[in-house]
């Protein structure tokens, strides 16, 4: 191979600009102005190196060098620096050399000091250790002046030195004056896999750093958005792909990366192909629902940096090639993630309607692309030449420039190149776009970019964009007169007014909120869908309070889907829902959803009554119904409220006054034995009283029960329980609203006992213990009024030692009078309530009768004359006489007695004759 040899200026050296750490360029950069010269001689076969003349430098230390070469199994790396002399002016600089092996590990350091002898060497050879990518360093200390140096790198398996394996990103060379002229030649590899062969023949820029990118100038400072010709000035591109400059046509053998003291390093990578290219995850997301504009996202393989476009086919006829179609060239930076804020206007400027069918695709028309830009060269003789070596096509070496937009002027008027525009690309094989040097020349104080690329064509990520685009709507038959027990019917229509096709597989969607609907109906489950142009899908499907359907709907077509419910009582009464589609996709975003709204009355009904208590015989008790619509609808003519009371509980002990009817709104109750009816319109709010009487006949089961409520089928009402009514006021088993009164009588049942037992002997002295029971077997409080208690047949035998008194409860008993007393009160439903008193007989000769008879009766009634054995309101007790009190009478009932009496002593006296015999003895 040639060897390179480039001569290093005396004057201070120009900074050179400012570049990202991941460019792909190649960027010869003029530095200083002077004069260049460039010798060849011949290096080893295989070994990669840059050795001056006895004058000048390849390198200076004014801006250090990092080369990168790749080792094998069982490779060695062998590594020279030789010291040439300082530069003209100044002291030179110190410089260090390190080598570090592919695990971090610093294989070898050497130095020379400014003022080192020319011809010092640092060298060593056989550097072994893992494979991988060395890394060579050339580290230049602070100072004035430059230091020059040759340098020489090998790779060597089995002591042959292997070709094409040394590299650096980035390579920064000298020429010093105009005489100094070169023809350079790099071999240019970027992560796309593709490999440039580049002269620059006839070169000087005496100052230049030698680097590559894919994107060249650029429209945005820092960005990699390729402007596509030549500045005046500079501009600075962002890390827009690396480049690798190889010495010599890079070694077939070298790995697509390869471990590294930086880490992992790209060295040769595969050729990127179109499966590498393919987008699968374009999507648009816009901005309005339904809206043309939007933002397009989408992935690339992060080993692909450059242009390429994002291609919309507006009016959706499936070319990207019309009038109002659009091309937007896009930029990637190698990060593998992009997105685009599209602005919804078609290629003529026009805005894109909503709901427009639209068509997007990823397009490129190039890889592997590669700018060479000369910023500040002055002469370029020769021209420039670029072949790609690899990929479809190849071996190419068509290259593209526009440097239309550079006038000639005062300053560039020397040696301009002879064409201006290479847009439509030129074979550069021979060298072209090239000038003579001159201070003034058409390169002077601009950048020259020249790019070339592999051309493709793929079309990529299709998709749709809108043209989906629905309208809802939705009516019920329910109106004003729609009650409890109606079947409702409804009807949702969705129509696709956009311009493509809702599929199977990307089908329309509602949903139908029936939540508001369920709490006052009952869903008759008998949704169906129809369709205008002759699509199917499955029937709409109801889970919970939710129905849903998703089907094909072709453009144009509407589906309807009809479902009924039957009105129920127990909810809110208002019977609402909403169909809706989703809001992105329907044409007006906020008639998304349709509702229906159905308001229903309702009533509530109560019952009250003037007592509580069962009346006396031909008392009249006064009902009162209340029926209350609360709404929130209104009960019409056509659909009245209904109210029905059933007195058949009441009329088995009472009669109805049917004068006594009324209603404080419409018409009159009417009456239609055993119900009472009312029907007629009424406000939401407003409220309808029914009063009647009925007189107590004392007959039936002494209670009065009966119902008042809103029946479902009023044609054929049946009369609710109502006991009791729910907290909402409705029958539990019906939920029909009702009300419930009963007035149930007390049944009180009166006894009498006495202790000694009923009919019992009792003897002078002894005690008997009356009781009074008073026990309520009704529904309600029995009244304890005015009953009396005769012990007048008691008293002329006995004398009371307790006085009567309540032993419990609400009763209140009187004194004694006349050998009477009397109990009041009233006793629970039931309950058993007693009153108590005890005498005692009186001695024989201080009683009466000897009978002790007593009778309790109600208010009223007549004192019986005799006690009935069997009457539970009377006991008898008669007297025993005491032996000593018998003495003669007038009366049968005497002499018997004194018989008696006289057997008595007669046998005693026998008794105690023998007893003494017995003692005499």
């Amino acid at each position: 191979m040639k060897e390179q040899t480039l001569r290093t200026p005396w004057g201070a050296l120009r900074r050179p600009r400012a570049r990202g750490r991941a460019v792909a360029r190649l960027i010869p950069l003029a530095l200083v102005a002077g004069v260049m010269s460039i010798a060849a001689t011949t290096a080893p076969a295989g070994a990669e190196s840059h050795t001056p003349p006895a004058y000048g430098a390849a390198l200076s230390q004014a801006n250090s060098n990092t080369f990168y070469a790749y080792a094998g199994e069982g490779e060695t790396l062998d590594v020279s620096f030789i010291y040439a002399h300082n530069a003209q002016t100044g002291e030179g600089r110190d410089v260090e050399y390190r080598v570090t092996d592919p695990s971090g590990a610093i294989a070898w350091t050497c130095g020379h000091p400014t003022g080192s002898a020319p011809g010092d060497a640092c060298a060593t050879t056989g550097l072994a250790g893992p494979v991988g990518a060395w890394k060579i360093e050339v580290v230049a200390a602070t100072g004035t002046g430059l230091t020059a140096y040759e340098w020489e790198i090998s790779v060597r398996a089995g002591g042959a030195a292997v070709p094409g394996r040394v590299w650096a990103n980035r390579y920064v060379t000298h020429q010093i004056d105009e005489s100094a002229v070169a023809d350079l030649r790099y071999w240019l590899v970027n992560d796309s896999g593709y490999i440039y062969d580049t002269n620059l023949n006839g070169y000087n820029g005496i100052g230049s750093i030698i680097e590559a990118d894919a994107v060249g100038n650029v429209a945005t400072p820092g960005g990699c958005d390729a402007l596509y010709r030549s500045v005046q000035g500079s501009t600075n591109s962002g890390d827009c792909g690396t480049y690798r400059i190889f010495f010599d046509e890079p070694s077939s053998d070298l790995p697509a990366s390869a471990p590294s003291a930086d880490g992992p390093l790209a060295v040769l990578p595969p050729e990127l192909t179109e499966t590498d290219l393919a987008v699968d995850d374009l999507t648009f997301s816009p901005t309005s629902p339904n809206g043309a504009a939007g933002t397009f996202t989408h992935t690339l393989s992060d080993r692909f940096v450059g242009a390429y476009w994002l291609e919309i086919d507006t009016d959706g006829d499936g070319s990207y090639n019309g009038a109002a179609d659009r091309r937007i060239r896009l930029a990637a930076d190698g990060s593998g993630e992009y997105s685009y804020e599209f602005d919804g206007l078609d290629g003529e400027g026009n805005e894109i309607a909503d709901c427009s069918a639209m068509r997007a695709r990823i397009f490129f028309d190039r890889v592997g692309e590669i700018h060479v830009l000369n910023s500040d060269v002055e002469g370029r003789s020769g021209g420039i030449s670029m072949t790609r070596l690899n990929g479809s096509g190849a071996p190419d070496s068509t290259i593209y420039w526009d440097d239309t937009q550079l006038q000639a002027g005062p300053e560039n008027t020397t040696n301009p190149t002879p064409v201006v525009d290479g847009t439509d690309g030129i074979d550069s094989s021979a060298g072209v776009h090239g000038w003579d040097f001159s201070y003034t020349s058409w390169g002077n104080a601009r950048t020259i970019d020249d790019w070339t690329y592999n051309p493709v064509a793929l079309g990529t990520g299709e998709i749709t964009v809108g043209g989906h685009c629905l309208t809802v709507t939705k009516t019920s038959d329910a109106d004003s007169n729609s009650l409890p027990g109606d079947v409702v019917t409804y009807t949702v229509e969705v129509t696709n007014v956009g311009e493509t096709d809702y599929t199977a597989e990307a089908p329309a969607t509602l949903t139908d909120d029936l939540s508001d609907v369920l709490d006052d109906a009952v869903y008759n489950d008998d949704a169906s869908v129809s369709f205008s142009s002759g699509s199917s899908s499955a029937s709409p499907l109801v889970e919970g309070t939710t129905l849903s359907w998703s089907g094909p709907l072709q453009a144009g077509e509407t589906a309807t889907i009809t479902y009924s419910v039957t009105l129920q009582r127990g909810g809110n009464r208002t019977v609402n829902n909403q169909a809706c589609i989703p809001a992105e996709e329907a044409q007006v975003p906020e008639e998304a959803c349709a509702e229906t709204a159905t308001e229903m009355p309702a009533l509530q009904v109560t019952k009250s009554a003037d007592t509580s208590e069962l009346p006396r015989v031909g008392q009249t008790v006064t009902y009162t119904v209340t029926a209350t619509n609360i709404g929130p609808g209104d009960y019409t003519e056509d659909a009245p409220a209904e109210v029905r009371d059933d007195l058949s509980g009441v009329l088995d002990d009472a009669t109805l006054d049917e004068d006594s009817l009324t209603a404080d709104t419409g018409t009159a109750p009417t009456y239609d034995e055993p119900l009472i009816s009312w029907s007629g319109p009424l406000p939401a709010g407003a409220t309808v009283t029914l009063t009647y009487a009925v007189t107590h006949t004392g007959e039936g089961d002494n209670r009065l029960i009966n119902v008042a409520w809103e029946p479902d089928d009023p044609e054929d009402p049946r009369t609710p329980v109502c006991d009791p009514a729910d907290e909402n006021g409705l029958d539990p088993v019906t939920g029909e609203p009702c009300g419930r009164v009963e007035i149930p009588a007390g049944d009180l049942d009166v006894s009498k006992s006495v202790d000694p037992q009923k009919g019992t002997s009792v003897a002078p002295g002894e005690e008997l213990t009356y009781t009074v029971t008073f026990h309520n077997s009704g529904a309600s409080a029995a009244a304890v009024e005015g009953w009396q208690d005769d012990l007048s047949d008691v008293l002329d035998d006995a004398d009371i030692v307790a006085a009567p008194a309540p032993e419990e409860g609400d009763l209140t008993v009187s004194r004694v009078t006349d050998g009477r007393f009397t109990v009041d009160g009233s006793v629970p439903a039931g309950e058993s309530y007693t009153v108590t008193y005890t005498v005692q007989v009186r001695d024989d000769g201080d009683r009466g009768n000897d009978l002790l008879a007593n009778f309790v009766f109600p208010d009223g009634e007549e004192l019986p004359t005799s006690c009935d054995p069997e009457s539970s309101l009377c006991t008898e007790n008669p007297v025993k006489h005491s032996a000593a009190g018998l003495l003669p009478a007038a009366g049968a009932g005497d002499v018997r007695v004194w018989l008696a009496a006289a057997l008595v002593l007669l046998v005693a006296g026998g008794a105690v004759r023998m007893l003494r015999r017995e003692a005499q003895r």
